[in-house]
């Protein structure tokens, strides 16, 4: 039985390949009005939203500070960070770093933090 879960991935991977996405969203629609599955729609059109929520929240690059740092600094992390155009970034102050900056992002995190480094400092005194 054809789930909207499965209509999903069929269309992520329509959509990959695709330029026209116009005449694939109508042979969509022609598809479950012809197979009288158009109730599924709602929840299809649900599912795609989230998966797209979750793609640009992996896109998103978090950058973490101690505390609020001057535009000039935020702008040199950003491009040491940064190697494609449109990435979107989330700058967050938590004072429980003490100094320095974390950022997050692409499947990578740099730690530039001085709470990190104190860690890292009392790890090799007790070994």
């Amino acid at each position: 039985m054809i789930s909207s879960s499965l209509i999903v991935k069929a269309l992520k991977e329509n959509l990959k390949d695709s330029k026209d996405t116009e005449s694939l969203v109508l042979g969509l629609i022609s598809y479950l009005k012809k197979n009288n599955l158009l109730s599924l729609l709602p929840n299809v059109l649900r599912k795609l939203e989230l998966e797209k929520q979750k793609e640009e929240k992996s896109k998103t690059i978090n950058i973490t500070t101690s505390h609020d740092f001057d535009e000039d600094v935020i702008e040199k992390i950003k491009g040491y960070i940064s190697k494609e155009k449109g990435d979107k970034f989330k700058i967050v102050v938590d004072e429980n770093l003490i100094g320095g900056f974390v950022v997050k992002g692409k499947n990578k995190i740099l730690d530039a933090s001085i709470k990190r480094n104190l860690e890292f400092l009392r790890e090799s005194l007790t070994k």
